[in-house]
């Protein structure tokens, strides 16, 4: 791991607007909600269990867990919330998803919530709004090697046991109001940079495999040092209204991290038009359109990129199983 686990929430950004980020202070009630419940920690004996991430994301709004999935503010007069169920977070899918129970002020009616979190990507389909800047936010903070989650609320209602217990994750993943980008900060470890650069002074070919962003690894492998080349160009797939209007095929391309440089997928001059000149990153998403679409273009591209990103367990597997294929020992 490169990063340390001294992860800083910043805030969040894209509520109300795009032109700053919100203070963990001035929250809206719908977003502490869901950054308050939509986690999978939990209070042993010997203290709070469970990713830092969502460790500093609780210490920074100042809630805390007890025993039996109950969560309540340090301070202040906000309702506490109980966990009544979860949908684990999951590398295929990118998310995950709680149902949450409050006492409705002033009566004994239990009121349940669904909150939501994943990849802003991800999570797009299933807002019933999604604001103008919203791809504009995130790729910006990713762009800044930020990790930036997508938040998503909605109110469920007044629940029977028997509606609650035939709640479909559909059902709670869907029709959501979209309530912020979460963004964390990932220092990387004080010793990150020196044991990266002896292992490349060693000859070693250094590769960057990670579940996070494409953005958010470019940035993390520039600090790094082990891409070196003017732009990083990324295999990026179609937007799904493009997709729609012109197919699929002829939509994926190779983009810079600044979006300023663009090549089609195969170039014309051939693939050393790209590993001559630039860095290259794969997506999982990436990978796998190659794998199908142009498979010796992949294989002869396969040594050359420098990180892969958003990419499942099982095709990390994929892609040192290649590697070792190609000759390379890792």
């Amino acid at each position: 791991t490169l990063t340390s686990d001294n992860l800083v929430v910043e805030g969040v950004a894209g509520i109300p607007d795009r032109e700053k980020m919100c203070s963990v202070a001035d929250l809206p009630a719908e977003t502490v909600q869901v950054l308050a419940t939509c986690h999978s920690l939990a209070q042993l004996d010997d203290g709070l269990v469970g990713d830092p991430l969502e460790k500093a994301t609780l210490t920074a709004i100042e809630w805390n867990v007890s025993k039996g999935d109950s969560v309540h503010p340090k301070k202040g007069k906000s309702m506490g919330l109980k966990i009544v169920h979860r949908n684990h977070f999951s590398s295929a899918m990118k998310r995950m998803s709680v149902v949450a129970a409050c006492t409705q002020v002033g009566t004994t009616d239990t009121l349940y919530i669904s909150t939501v979190k994943g990849a802003p990507e991800v999570l797009r389909s299933m807002f019933t709004e999604v604001p103008s800047h919203y791809d504009d936010v995130y790729l910006e903070m990713s762009r800044q090697g930020a990790r930036v989650l997508a938040l998503g609320h909605k109110v469920l209602g007044n629940l029977t046991s028997q509606q609650l217990r035939e709640l479909t994750r559909e059902d709670v993943e869907n029709r959501l109001t979209f309530v912020g980008f979460v963004i964390i900060s990932c220092p990387l470890k004080g010793d990150s940079k020196v044991i990266i650069k002896e292992i490349m002074h060693a000859s070693h070919h250094v590769v960057m495999i990670t579940g996070d962003n494409p953005l958010t690894a470019c940035h993390v492998a520039r600090e790094l040092r082990f891409t070196r080349k003017d732009a990083t160009l990324i295999l990026t797939s179609p937007k799904e209204k493009e997709a729609e209007e012109l197919g699929e095929e002829g939509l994926w391309k190779w983009l810079s991290v600044d979006e300023k440089v663009a090549f089609q997928v195969v170039p014309d001059l051939g693939y050393r038009e790209l590993i001559n000149n630039y860095d290259l990153c794969l997506t999982g998403e990436g990978l796998t359109y190659l794998s199908n679409q142009h498979r010796s273009f992949l294989q002869r591209i396969l040594p050359h990129v420098r990180v892969y990103a958003r990419v499942a367990p099982k095709q990390k597997e994929t892609v040192i199983t290649a590697m070792k294929a190609l000759g390379f020992i890792t």
